[in-house]
């Protein structure tokens, strides 16, 4: 009896994708923001379209959403009906999701041609998740919604901790 599935049925969101845009000089990132906002439909069009490229046409950019700060595009990538994934795919499937991690990354330096960086990442979806722990030998389930929530969370208090010391660095050379 084979204890592992040879393929699952997704639907829904699949991956979620975070973009940040830095800008040195705070005028570049004001024109950027209102950029950003002009080309917010073309842009979201441009995601889709590499996505259906990259994955196939059962897959669409569900949203869209444009942040302050340095700006932060999130996207949420989602699976349209169904999407069978055997285990043999898994391992492609991840790639695709690199390399239009990638694509998107090019895009939004497209668009932002005066950025100072632009970096992005992706984390899988719960379904996505479940689709590893099933259909994956036990060896290879290192992690798990969990254990994804936990390392995000570390690496939240890690970025915001070292912000804080630059700040207060920053503070005491000035006092100083």
């Amino acid at each position: 009896m084979d204890t592992f599935p040879r393929t699952v049925q997704i639907s829904g969101d699949v991956a979620y994708f975070s973009v940040q845009i830095a800008f040195l000089d705070q005028k570049d990132e004001l024109m950027a923001w209102e950029r950003i906002h002009e080309l917010e439909v073309e842009m979201r069009h441009e995601f889709d379209r590499v996505a259906r490229d990259v994955l196939g046409r059962e897959f669409r950019v569900r949203s869209m959403t444009i942040g302050r700060g340095s700006i932060e595009v999130i996207i949420v990538l989602a699976a349209v009906g169904s999407f069978y994934m055997g285990f043999s795919r898994y391992k492609n499937f991840m790639e695709s999701l690199d390399l239009l991690r990638s694509q998107i990354q090019s895009i939004l330096r497209r668009f932002m041609p005066n950025s100072d960086s632009v970096s992005a990442t992706w984390i899988p979806s719960p379904a996505l998740v479940s689709v590893a722990e099933n259909s994956t030998p036990l060896a290879l389930q290192w992690y798990t919604s969990h254990q994804i929530q936990m390392i995000l969370l570390i690496y939240f208090i890690v970025s915001h901790a070292a912000i804080l010391a630059v700040l207060v660095w920053l503070l005491i050379r000035k006092v100083t």
